[in-house]
C-alpha cells in the first residue's frame, strides 16, 4: 500500500497548524512539537514525508527516524542554512527545502517540494513493491526505475500545473468570499443608518467594493422653474453644502449620463466615453479625474425612480480598466440601489430634506393645503394663517470662513432649534439653502403672526451655535418675512390650491428680501 501519511515537526504550534492545513493536499497530516514527540507518530508507520523546522534538521533521532522511502522537506527562513542541513543527511533519504518564514509564508514553494517529496516517496514504494512481487532481475529493476523516472518528470510538471490552478482557483474563492463581506458590511451601515448622514457614509465602501475613483449618489426633486431635476447629494466622493448644488444638477430632460437614468429608470453603463454626448459640461468641468467610464443605476421607490447610483472611472489593480465596469459592478451596484431605496424609505427622504431632516417643500405644501381645506367653510371664515419665510443672515459669509460642513451642521443643528420654536399644530420646511417657510395655523391677525415669528427668532439669538462669534453680531440671527391668508375681513376664504399657496409664500418671499433690505435681523 503505498505510504501516504504526512508529520510536520515545528516548535510552534500556529506554524505547524498552518503547514499541516497546506499538507492535507497529499495526504492526512499530523503535528508534533519535536522528533521526541514524533517517535510515536514513526513507529505507527505509513509516512511519506517528514516537514522539518530548520531548528530539528541536524537532530540525530530525527535522522534515525525517517527511513527511505519517507522523504523530508526541510523549512525555515535561512535558504543557505537548509541546504546545508539537506547535504547533511543520508544519500538515500530525499531531501527537499523552503525558504519560508512568518513574515514571507510563500505558500506556493511550501506545495511544490512537499509535492515533489511525496511523489518520490510514492514512486520508490511502487518500485520495491514491483521487486518483491515480481522478483525482478537487477538489471530489469533499474529499466524499470528508469521508465518510473521519465514518468515522474512528466507527472512532476502535471502535479506543479495542477497546483497551480488549484491555487488561482482558491484565490478567486478567497476574493469572492472577502467581496461578500465586504458587501454584508455595507448592507449593515445601510440598515443601520439613522439619519442621512450615516446613510451616505457607505460612498467610499461602495467605491472600493467596484473599484471606481468616485461614486455619485442623487435624488429627484422639483421646483417650478426647471421641474424635475437630480440633486446630488454626494458628488465625486464629497458631500456637498447647499451652495455647491446648483452647479452640479442635472434637469431629467437634459442630455446626462444621470439624467438618462433617471428619466427612463434604466441602467446606464459606457466603457468609452469620448465621444458620447451624455458626457455632459458636469463631468467633464467638476469632476476632479476626467470621465473615462460610467456605470449608473435608479433609485426606485416601486415604480417610481427617487435617486442614482453612480460609479465613476473603473480600476484594475489601481489602474485604468479600459473596458470599463463589468456587469458583475452593475448588478452589484443595483442591488445596493435597491437596499438603498429601503432605506431611503425608511428616513422618509422622499418627503424631508436630506441634510436637515425637515420637510421638504412639496410635501410641505400638501400637508399645508390639507390642514386649511379640512376646515369647514365656517371655520375658514373665522379662523386665518400665515406663512412665514425665514433666512439665516450673513450664512453666506460663515460658509466662507468656516468652510462648507461646519455650514451642514450649523443648518442642521438650526433646523432642530426651529422645530422646537414652533407649536404642535404649525409646520416647517427647507425651502432652499438657508431659507426656512414657516405655517402658522390659526393666527388672527400679522401681529399675532409677528409674535409667534419673534419667538422664533428669539429662540435662534439665545441659541449657542458653534463658531458663531465670528459673525457681525457675534451670535446667530435670523429674517422674517410674514404674510397672512385671508389678509382681512372682507377677504373670501374660500378653498386655497397649490397656486395660490405658492403665491402667498412668494409674498412672503419679498417681505423678507424687504427686511434684509434694512438693518438685519428684521421682521416685516
Amino acid at each position: 500500500m503505498v505510504q501516504r501519511r504526512i508529520v510536520v515537526i515545528h516548535p510552534v504550534p500556529e506554524v505547524a497548524d498552518r503547514l499541516a492545513r497546506l499538507a492535507q493536499k497529499f495526504g492526512p497530516a499530523l503535528t508534533a512539537a519535536d522528533p521526541e514527540a514524533a517517535l510515536l507518530l514513526f513507529a505507527e508507520g505509513g509516512v511519506s514525508a517528514a516537514v522539518v523546522d530548520a531548528a530539528f534538521a541536524a537532530s540525530p533521532s530525527l535522522r534515525a527516524l525517517v527511513r527511505p522511502p519517507a522523504g523530508v522537506l526541510l523549512v525555515g527562513p535561512d535558504e543557505e542554512g537548509l541546504l546545508k542541513a539537506a547535504d547533511a543527511w543520508p544519500p538515500g533519504v530525499d531531501v527537499e527545502v523552503c525558504r519560508s518564514g512568518p513574515g514571507e509564508p510563500r505558500d506556493l514553494c511550501f506545495l511544490r517540494a512537499l509535492g515533489r517529496v511525496v511523489e518520490h516517496a510514492r514512486l520508490k514504494t511502487e518500485a520495491a513493491e514491483l521487486r518483491r512481487s515480481l522478483n525482478l532481475q537487477e538489471a530489469k529493476v533499474r529499466d524499470v526505475l528508469g521508465e518510473i523516472s521519465e514518468i515522474k518528470d512528466l507527472l512532476n510538471t502535471g502535479f506543479i500545473r495542477e497546483v497551480e490552478k488549484r491555487l488561482a482557483i482558491e484565490a478567486r474563492f478567497v476574493g469572492a468570499q472577502k467581496e461578500r463581506l465586504r458587501l454584508e458590511a455595507i448592507l449593515r451601515k445601510i440598515y443601520g443608518a439613522d439619519d442621512v448622514s450615516s446613510l451616505l457614509d457607505i460612498v467610499p465602501d461602495i467605491r472600493d467594493l467596484v473599484q471606481a475613483e468616485s461614486v455619485t449618489v442623487y435624488i429627484v426633486e422639483e421646483n417650478d422653474v426647471i421641474g424635475r431635476y437630480l440633486k446630488p447629494l454626494v458628488w465625486d466622493n464629497a458631500f456637498l453644502a447647499h451652495s455647491d448644488f446648483s452647479k452640479y444638477i442635472a434637469p431629467l430632460e437634459a442630455q446626462d449620463f444621470a439624467a438618462a437614468v433617471a428619466r427612463y429608470g434604466h441602467d446606464v453603463s459606457a466603457a468609452n466615453l469620448t465621444f458620447d454626448r451624455r458626457l455632459s459640461k458636469r463631468y467633464t468641468s467638476f469632476m476632479r479625474t476626467p470621465p473615462r467610464s460610467l456605470v449608473g443605476v435608479p433609485i426606485m421607490h416601486g415604480a417610481k425612480v427617487i435617486g442614482v447610483l453612480e460609479a465613476v472611472n473603473k480600476t484594475e489593480a489601481g489602474r485604468p480598466r479600459p473596458e470599463g465596469f463589468t456587469p458583475g459592478d452593475q448588478q452589484t451596484l443595483r442591488g445596493l440601489s435597491d437596499h438603498m431605496a429601503i432605506a431611503m424609505a425608511k428616513l422618509n427622504l422622499i418627503q424631508y430634506d436630506a441634510l436637515t431632516g425637515l420637510l421638504r417643500p412639496e410635501p410641505f405644501f400638501d400637508k399645508v393645503l390639507q390642514k386649511v381645506n379640512a376646515l369647514s367653510k365656517r371655520r375658514r371664515e373665522e379662523g386665518s394663517m400665515a406663512l412665514v419665510m425665514g433666512d439665516v443672515d450673513w450664512f453666506k459669509a460663515f460658509n466662507d470662513r468656516n468652510g462648507h460642513e461646519a455650514g451642514n451642521r450649523l443648518l442642521r443643528e438650526l433646523a432642530h432649534v426651529l422645530k422646537l420654536s414652533i407649536r404642535e399644530e404649525d409646520l416647517i420646511c427647507r425651502y432652499g439653502g438657508e431659507e426656512f417657510l414657516f405655517f402658522l395655523k390659526g393666527v388672527k391677525s400679522v401681529d399675532e403672526a409677528s409674535l409667534l415669528t419673534e419667538r422664533i427668532r428669539k429662540n435662534v439669538e439665545d441659541h449657542y451655535f458653534e463658531l458663531q462669534e465670528f459673525q457681525p453680531r457675534g451670535n446667530l440671527t435670523m429674517s422674517f418675512g410674514v404674510t397672512v391668508y385671508p389678509r382681512g375681513e372682507g377677504d373670501a376664504a374660500g378653498p386655497l390650491d397649490r397656486a395660490g399657496l405658492k403665491r402667498l409664500a412668494g409674498e412672503a418671499d419679498l417681505a423678507l428680501a424687504e427686511a434684509k433690505g434694512k438693518d438685519r435681523p428684521e421682521l416685516r
